[in-house]
């Protein structure tokens, strides 16, 4: 079970070859799921009303969401790109 929105949950969509899920909902809130430990990942909060639609893009870099507050987000997976600063940072107080 999956359990932290606060609304009931809208719309669903499997990612990452089923591993995690991601779901919308009537709080407001987009959150991503590890399907195994079924935690939440990461919560994205930039609606104000409830999330009726959510996709991802076939290369499931992006996630698109709409919402009963007339906006439609896209939101980036930026995950690598973090990843490979972190370890640039850490590279470069290495080298000093």
């Amino acid at each position: 079970t999956l359990e932290d929105h606060t609304m009931p949950v809208l719309k669903v969509v499997f990612l990452t070859h089923g591993m995690q899920l991601a779901s919308t909902s009537s709080d407001g809130l987009i959150k991503l799921w590890n399907i195994k430990t079924s935690e939440c990942v990461t919560t994205l909060d930039g609606h104000t009303d409830k999330v009726w639609a959510l996709s991802a893009t076939p290369s499931e870099k992006k996630l698109i969401t709409g919402g009963g507050d007339s906006l439609i987000n896209v939101w980036e997976d930026v995950s690598v790109k973090v990843e490979q600063e972190k370890l640039a940072e850490e590279n470069e107080l290495i080298e000093k």
